[in-house]
């Protein structure tokens, strides 16, 4: 009786629980037939959610622009620009630097300057995407610049009334800027293209931060914007008439030589 309660013991010697497998030679025995369906099932949900995720990623993953989604960015930033020109505008009728209410002309200044910033900012945008995927049209050669030229015209003109810039100043550079106008219109007609030089693109580069310190105008941090901006403004002047000279005697030599 007691060998037999022993080989009972023995039976469950370290807390084994019965009904695993037994092990052989230190391992396991192979699981059994119903262990092997389970773990296949396994693999085949696993197999099922790969397969929907890869579905959805691919359902996710966007094509590329085309060259005419790409122009159409472009044009919408330029009517963008050209539909702030009347907010500027508005912006700088309601500033008064004579006016007791310093803080209030303080705050419209440096409004009339972010607005003008966002615009700028806006052509950069254009410009990068422009160069970027090669997105150029006849139309964009003409309301780019045309965008440009009404908000730094309209921005000059209206500096004249509030005593920030000269009229005189203004008269010259828009002079400078018709005049070049036409005379590209006339260069195409005759089949001539006349590219913007380097000077060209550094007079509109310093223009710009000379219309926004003119924009600012009051102190601030120890700076006195309006004397750097018309500093820069004097800059534009000189670089625009010395651009303006090298379009004109471009223009006549490349008619000459096309003529001969």
């Amino acid at each position: 009786m007691h060998k037999k309660n022993m080989s009972s013991d023995n039976s469950n010697l370290g807390g084994i629980p019965q009904g695993l497998p037994p092990v052989v030679g230190g391992r396991s025995s192979p699981p059994d037939s119903k262990s092997r369906s389970g773990l296949a099932g396994l693999d085949e949900e696993i197999d099922e959610v790969s397969e929907v995720s890869a579905h959805m990623v691919r359902r996710r993953r966007r094509k590329p622009l085309t060259k005419d989604q790409l122009l159409g960015i472009a044009n919408y930033l330029t009517y963008g620009r050209i539909a702030m020109v009347p907010f500027v505008v508005a912006v700088m009728m309601m500033i008064n630097d004579s006016s007791p209410k310093l803080a209030l002309m303080k705050s419209l200044s440096w409004l009339a300057m972010g607005l003008f910033s966002v615009a700028q900012f806006s052509d950069i945008i254009d410009g990068y995407y422009a160069r970027k995927y090669g997105v150029v049209s006849s139309f964009g050669k003409f309301i780019d610049p045309l965008a440009d030229k009404l908000m730094s015209m309209s921005i000059m003109i209206m500096l004249i009334p509030m005593d920030r810039m000269a009229a005189w100043m203004v008269a010259l550079l828009i002079a400078r800027e018709v005049s070049i106008t036409a005379l590209r219109g006339v260069a195409a007609s005759e089949g001539v293209e006349i590219a913007a030089s380097d000077w060209g693109k550094k007079k509109t580069f310093i223009q710009s931060f000379a219309m926004g310190a003119l924009l600012i105008h009051y102190p601030f941090l120890g700076v006195d914007p309006h004397r750097i901006g018309e500093v820069l403004m004097w800059m534009t002047l000189a670089i625009s008439l010395g651009s303006g000279l090298h379009y004109i005697l471009t223009f006549f030599a490349e008619v000459l030589r096309k003529n001969k």
